[in-house]
């Protein structure tokens, strides 16, 4: 999720203002943008993992963990001579939040179609032109035929028709 996210975001993206309109921005990126903000420790994503049932298959956003476990490495740490066992027992938690899902086998659905397509655009990029450059162009070819239809109105509406 965190990667579409990033993706949705970038600029070639976001240029799309006629797409987006249509798409409805507020509605959809923004509702998902919250879950992926770092601050408060992903207090929104979390929540949200706190109200999926423990029977649902999910692949945890492992970054946040992570997380979790450098922060707490850095906060407690063992003495000379002695162990922290607050430490041992957050990192226990954090593991245990993080495998919470990973106890149900997913049941993976193929579907011909979307494989073969995913397969081919990969293909494409791996031997393909610059990715940026390409995407530019891409995102440039869209906002201009999103200007098109608008341009052609604009002449119809100051003509009068």
């Amino acid at each position: 999720m965190s990667a579409i996210l990033t993706a949705l975001s970038s600029v070639v993206i976001t240029r799309l203002d006629v797409t987006w309109i249509h798409v409805g921005r507020k509605t959809h990126l923004d509702a998902l943008l919250k879950y992926n903000e770092p601050n408060g420790g992903f207090s929104a994503f979390r929540n949200l993992l706190s109200q999926v049932e423990r029977a649902t298959a999910c692949v945890p956003f492992v970054t946040m963990y992570l997380s979790d476990l450098l922060r707490i490495r850095e906060q407690y740490q063992d003495q000379p001579d002695r162990i922290s066992f607050i430490q041992r027992q957050r990192w226990h938690d954090t593991i245990r939040a993080m495998l919470k899902f990973q106890r149900r086998q997913s049941q993976l659905i193929y579907d011909d179609y979307i494989t073969t397509f995913v397969k081919g655009m990969l293909k494409t990029f791996e031997s393909g032109p610059d990715d940026d450059a390409w995407l530019w162009s891409k995102s440039e070819d869209v906002r201009k035929a999103e200007r098109d239809p608008m341009e052609s109105r604009k002449v119809l509406e100051s003509s009068g028709l």
